[in-house]
């Protein structure tokens, strides 16, 4: 028996619906896989792109990806039409005709914005790296060689300007070799487990003693929050002020102190042998009066690179080869970037400049590890906190569409 009308209305665009249901939930693991992809892809290429520019003598510029949102829609279309009569030996078969369809559509929309008048951005790229990277970095497994020789200018005085532009003039700097050997013995130490970086606190008084009952409740919470704390001299009825220092510091395993390698490190950052915890200190770091803020007996000065440096030093010392050459280690070369006429197929990054391609295999680990550590460092130091977006930088938005 067919269905009257009111079946055929009712039962066609529910139809349509239950069809058209649930597109945004079954597309959000999609998309969401998407987009970290091509956030990730855009992140590669832009880094090498500006050390290939720099290597170049060309500026570097950077866009910050500042939001994404994707829209979905769907749009639903039915249509009945038909003659419906009853049963009749003179009357014409029923005819039914039933039309619809359903149209999904994407519309992304990127909101890019420019970094050169961000403030933020600015200081991040051209301050120097704070001493808390050196940890967080081997701390997520990276070899503390690699990580010095790109972080890190000198130690204890000892350069590390050991890369000169091919074809240029070697590098004018004194301890280079000390400096190679500090990142090779550190490596060793950190392979067999005696060596580690740690934090180090100190209160140190910034005031003389005063009486307890001239301080209120509200005053404590404050110097607390600005990093100070106060403590009692010893005769119960004042108080003195401490301001907390934070350093961080390599420790030896206790046991091992004594040996000729650790010794052997030790003579080189400057300290006594046998001491079990040497503090590092930023050789930057000093007071009004031109004094280094806090001296520890057993300390070496640190003087790490900025984020702009680390791209200069990586740049010029990136060693650009045909793509027809064997991939190898370069002698010295932090990274080593082929070049080619046409798109590589497997490449770790690759991007296109001056009708050139340019990419990092992925069959040259010593790069591909080099490259993947400074996009790390380039999340921590700059891509954190506030945004571009939060200035008065111009935004480009791209809206996209997708049938």
């Amino acid at each position: 028996m067919w269905p009257d009308r009111l079946s055929l209305r009712v039962l066609l665009p529910v139809l349509l619906v239950v069809c058209g249901c649930n597109i945004g939930p079954r597309h959000l693991p999609e998309d969401g896989e998407r987009y970290n992809h091509a956030m990730q892809r855009l992140m590669q290429q832009q880094l090498l792109l500006n050390l290939v520019r720099l290597r170049m003598g060309e500026p570097a510029e950077f866009l910050h990806v500042d939001t994404i949102a994707s829209q979905h829609s769907v749009d639903r279309s039915a249509v009945a039409r038909g003659d419906l009569f009853e049963a009749s030996p003179k009357v014409s078969p029923n005819s039914l005709a039933l039309s619809g369809g359903v149209t999904l559509g994407e519309r992304p929309v990127v909101t890019f914005a420019t970094t050169d008048t961000c403030e933020v951005f600015n200081t991040r790229m051209r301050t120097p790296i704070q001493l808390d990277m050196l940890r967080f970095l081997t701390d997520s497994g990276w070899e503390i060689d690699r990580v010095l020789r790109v972080a890190v200018a000198r130690i204890n005085g000892y350069s590390n300007l050991r890369i000169a532009r091919p074809g240029g003039p070697p590098p004018l700097a004194q301890g280079v070799e000390q400096f190679e050997q500090i990142c090779q013995t550190m490596r060793s130490l950190q392979e067999q487990d005696l060596l580690q970086f740690r934090i180090v606190e100190y209160a140190e008084p910034t005031s003389a003693p005063f009486a307890k009952d001239l301080v209120e409740l509200e005053q404590l919470v404050a110097a607390n929050e600005s990093g100070y704390e106060t403590r009692d001299p010893g005769d119960g009825k004042n108080l003195q002020l401490y301001e907390r220092e934070r350093w961080l510091a390599l420790q030896f395993r206790p046991q091992e102190t004594l040996s000729p390698e650790v010794q052997s490190l030790q003579q080189l950052l400057g300290v006594p042998a046998g001491t079990p915890v040497v503090e590092l200190r930023a050789q930057d770091v000093l007071l009004p009066d031109g004094s280094e803020k806090h001296v520890a007996p057993a300390s070496t000065p640190v003087r790490m690179r900025s984020l702009m440096e680390v791209f200069r030093f990586l740049a010029v010392g990136m060693a650009l080869v045909p793509e027809e050459s064997p991939v190898q280690h370069a002698g010295g070369a932090p990274l080593q970037v082929l070049v080619s006429d046409d798109e590589p197929e497997d490449a770790l990054v690759a991007i296109e400049h001056c009708d050139r391609w340019y990419s990092i295999p992925r069959c040259d680990p010593h790069s591909s590890a080099t490259f993947t550590m400074l996009l790390e460092m380039y999340r921590i130091q700059v891509s954190c906190g506030s945004t571009p977006a939060s200035t008065s930088s111009p935004l480009l938005t791209i809206p996209l569409f997708t049938p």
